[in-house]
């Protein structure tokens, strides 16, 4: 996890809010920690932590681009497709997860 959602999550803890650690995490935390969790990748449906990266990949870019729209997202057919098939891998990591 970055110092930057450990100290937002103390500084919460010590305000007197109860918030769990997720609530601050960036999603490329969220994937790092999970494909580092030995425990959780063997609850999965997924065969490595490996293969989870994999089917996982490019999520983070998709997520950049939505939020932080200064370019476009769809310029081609090329680019639908290439959307198309991160999402369809997004959808299918999820159901395994």
């Amino acid at each position: 996890m970055s110092d930057d959602t450990v100290d937002y999550w103390e500084s919460a803890r010590d305000d007197g809010l109860e918030i769990h650690v997720v609530d601050r995490m960036y999603l490329n935390e969220m994937k790092q920690a999970y494909r580092n969790s030995d425990r959780l990748v063997a609850q999965s449906s997924f065969d490595s932590s490996n293969q989870f990266q994999q089917q996982l990949r490019g999520l983070v870019d998709l997520r950049h681009k939505v939020m932080h729209p200064a370019q476009t997202l769809v310029r081609n057919r090329q680019d639908v497709e290439r959307l198309a098939g991160r999402v369809d891998r997004i959808e299918q990591a999820i159901q395994r997860v």
